[in-house]
């Protein structure tokens, strides 16, 4: 198909809630799969960037901090954060300040918006 990036919210199904934040078991079976996925993206040459989503949305992954967080402990460097400015301007205190942090995570920005 000729694609070079896997990017959006592909970590839990969108207006799915659990009343709780995230556990550490959702947490690591999420990583399970993208750890799954990462070969498969790799030989295929993908770039994987996960979308975190304002809490209206979804409850994994709503911050940078908290996508970073989750990338560390996924430990794929194939993988990264879209940042979304619209979820961002939501969820983050600082926009630029929060991007500034999750720089070395970035891997995909969609300038358009």
């Amino acid at each position: 198909m000729g694609a070079q990036a896997l990017v959006g919210p592909w970590f839990q199904p969108l207006g799915v809630f659990s009343g709780n934040g995230p556990t550490e078991d959702e947490l690591e079976r999420c990583a399970e799969v993208h750890r799954q996925i990462a070969p498969l993206a790799r030989d295929a040459g993908l770039i994987c960037a996960l979308e975190p989503l304002n809490r209206f949305e979804c409850y994994l992954l709503n911050t940078c901090e908290q996508s970073s967080a989750y990338l560390e402990r996924l430990g794929e460097d194939g993988f990264g954060i879209l940042y979304d400015t619209f979820h961002a301007n939501i969820e983050e205190k600082d926009p630029l300040g929060a991007l500034d942090a999750g720089i070395d995570f970035l891997k995909f920005f969609p300038a358009e918006q």
